[in-house]
């Protein structure tokens, strides 16, 4: 299938190297041209203008922030002229966000993954893309996407933006969490063996989560309702109000999961004040 990429950055550039020996890229487009160049450059393929690309294109994956994509679908609307599969990778939006014409079907295809960089080497395990929208679109994506990168998972639009903020909690605010954690330490210990330490606790904890589950992989002092440790912690971060709150907020989490008794209930009682 002849297939075209709208945007030259990290997602798309790395999905479409996975693409290439299979279908044959008719070209990239981007606004920027640095970006362009950088993306025919990887993929091998030429830099088209808008109107090229969609009239060479039987599918057209849009590769742009969120933010941009109703505009580009604007300007390539009047440029789809015959059948067209078209699709996003917004985590959040969904195939509705384009006003289709009769010939051209849309969906969207979330890939539940981080690319902080272009990625040109082949996955270890398949990408899983959570996907929705046309039924004839999802059809041929099944037809586009081999199976050996990438597992397809449908899920319904309505709930869509859950998944995307499974993968902000299990992605984005990990960071947020080592970013925090990296704070403290900061504090106490010297900087060659913060990012070491917090970053082995960290892979520790997420093997014993994968071995165990979340509730045995649990340990420290709310495990244990240990008032007075809890107590000191929030008294040494009273005065870092987004450690404060973050700190309560993640108990309060955690505590929801765990059997209620005195102690859990006297906890409870400290994080709300």
């Amino acid at each position: 299938m002849k297939i075209g990429l709208i945007g030259g950055g990290r997602v798309g550039v790395s999905i479409f190297n996975l693409l290439k020996t299979k279908h044959r890229i008719t070209g990239v487009y981007d606004i920027n041209t640095r970006k362009q160049n950088r993306a025919a450059r990887l993929l091998g393929v030429n830099k088209l203008a808008l109107s090229d690309l969609c009239e060479r294109s039987q599918a057209i994956f849009i590769a742009t922030p969120d933010d941009e994509i109703s505009n580009v679908y604007k300007k390539i609307k009047p440029m789809l002229n015959k059948t067209t599969f078209l699709y996003h990778f917004s985590g959040i939006l969904t195939g509705n966000v384009f006003t289709r014409p009769r010939s051209v079907y849309c969906a969207s295809a979330h890939p539940f993954a981080t690319f902080p960089a272009i990625i040109v080497n082949k996955p270890k395990t398949p990408y899983c893309l959570f996907c929705e929208g046309d039924r004839n679109a999802l059809n041929v994506l099944y037809q586009i996407l081999p199976n050996r990168f990438f597992k397809i998972i449908k899920i319904k639009t309505k709930v869509k933006v859950f998944h995307h903020l499974s993968g902000v909690f299990a992605s984005n605010l990990l960071i947020g969490l080592y970013s925090m954690a990296r704070e403290c330490a900061a504090i106490a210990w010297p900087k060659k063996i913060r990012d070491e330490l917090i970053i082995n606790i960290m892979t520790q904890t997420l093997t014993n989560i994968r071995k165990m589950g979340p509730h045995k992989a649990l340990s420290g002092p709310l495990k244990r309702g240990d008032y007075t440790v809890i107590k000191k912690h929030l008294q040494a971060l009273g005065r870092k109000g987004d450690l404060d709150k973050a700190y309560r907020a993640l108990s309060k989490v955690l505590l929801h999961t765990m059997p209620k008794n005195k102690k859990s209930k006297r906890i409870a009682k400290i994080l709300k004040n």
